[in-house]
C-alpha cells in the first residue's frame, strides 16, 4: 500500500520557480553595466482652454402686425322735424285772501267769439256765434275768510260754475271741485255771487249760461 506525503513540494515546480529567478538576475545585472534604465516616456500634460463666449443674445420678438377690421359707417338718420303743437299754457290768477286788494277770482270762459266759415258762399250753413258769460273780476268784493278755516290754517283752490241770467244776476252756483274745506267752498260762493256779470249771448241775444270761476284761498 502506497502512502501519500503531500507535505513535500514536486521537484518539477521549484526548478521552474529556480530558471525565473535566475533569467531576472541577468537581466538586472545588464542594466547596471549599461546605466540605462528603459521606462515609459512621460507623457505631456494636457493643457484644457476655455473660450469666453459672448453671451448669446435672446431673439427678438416677432411684431404680430394687427389686422386692419374695417367698420362700416354708421348711417346718420335724419328724423323730420315734428310741427310744434305745444299751446300756450292757461293763465291762473291767483290772490291772497288777507293783506290784498285783488280777490283771487279766475274766468275759466275764453270770452271768445264764435267762427264763422267765412268762405263767403251763398249756400253755406249758417254757424251761431256764441259768447259765454263773463265776470268782471274788478267789480268783485272779495270773500270774507271763515274764521274757523283761519283757526284750522285751511288752504285750498275751489272751482266753482254760476249760471248767469239775462240781466247778469246770478241765478244757481255749485261747486265743480271743492278746496278740500266746506267753511272756504261756502263762503266762495257767498263772495262771488256778489260780482258783476255780463250775460251771455248767441248771435247778439242775449241769454242764460255758464260762467267759470276758480278762487284760491291762501292765509297770509
Amino acid at each position: 500500500m502506497q502512502t501519500l506525503n503531500f507535505n513535500q513540494p514536486p521537484r518539477k515546480s521549484l526548478s521552474s520557480i529556480s530558471v525565473t529567478i535566475a533569467l531576472h538576475i541577468i537581466v538586472f545585472g545588464l542594466a547596471l553595466q549599461t546605466g540605462r534604465i528603459i521606462s515609459e516616456p512621460h507623457s505631456k500634460p494636457v493643457t484644457v482652454t476655455f473660450d469666453d463666449k459672448k453671451p448669446i443674445d435672446p431673439p427678438k420678438p416677432v411684431e404680430m402686425n394687427k389686422p386692419k377690421i374695417n367698420l362700416p359707417e354708421q348711417a346718420i338718420i335724419e328724423l323730420p322735424k315734428l310741427p310744434d303743437t305745444t299751446s300756450d299754457p292757461t293763465k291762473t290768477i291767483t290772490t291772497r285772501a288777507k293783506n290784498s286788494d285783488d280777490t283771487g277770482v279766475r274766468d275759466d270762459n275764453s270770452g271768445g267769439a264764435g267762427t264763422t266759415n267765412g268762405s263767403g258762399d251763398t249756400g253755406a250753413k249758417h254757424v251761431p256765434v256764441h259768447i259765454a258769460a263773463q265776470v268782471d273780476s274788478n267789480a268783485c268784493a272779495k270773500p270774507e275768510y271763515p274764521l274757523t278755516s283761519l283757526r284750522n290754517q285751511e288752504e285750498g283752490t275751489v272751482n266753482l260754475a254760476m249760471l248767469i241770467g239775462v240781466d247778469g244776476k246770478v241765478l244757481e252756483s255749485k261747486v265743480e271741485k271743492s278746496s278740500g274745506s266746506k267753511a272756504l267752498d261756502r263762503a266762495a260762493i257767498a263772495g262771488l255771487s256778489l260780482c258783476k256779470f255780463s250775460a251771455g249771448s248767441t248771435d247778439g241775444v242775449a241769454e242764460k249760461s255758464w260762467a267759470k270761476l276758480q278762487y284760491v284761498w291762501t292765509i297770509n
